[in-house]
């Protein structure tokens, strides 16, 4: 009766035995596996810091853009103002007029 505890004990050790040898490798690889979720969190923090630093230069670049856009606009509302754009609008009316009126007679069309 005490040799049945004995091997029952000796059995209950093997099974143990075999399962600490199971458990180890899972231990070894979930620290493999947490190193490298450690590095990914890392690679992770500095792509977001460069999201962050090229969203901050596209930032600089648009309004750097828009500054020079509202520049050359000045700089053109100089040099053809207001008048000019309106004279130029009117001779092109004339002009479309002036060609209509030479296919009207050239088709010999009456107005």
């Amino acid at each position: 009766r005490h040799q049945r505890a004995v091997d029952a004990m000796d059995v209950r050790l093997k099974k143990a035995t075999v399962d600490c040898l199971r458990i180890e490798p899972l231990a070894s690889q979930t620290a493999r596996l947490q190193a490298s979720l450690t590095s990914t969190d890392q690679v992770l923090s500095e792509v977001q810091a460069e999201s962050k630093e090229c969203a901050r230069s596209f930032d600089q670049y648009r309004d750097q853009h828009k500054d020079m856009l509202e520049q050359v606009k000045v700089m053109n509302d100089k040099r053809f103002p207001a008048w000019q754009v309106a004279v130029e609008a009117r001779f092109d009316e004339v002009n479309a007029e002036k060609h209509e009126l030479r296919r009207r007679l050239e088709s010999g069309e009456t107005a």
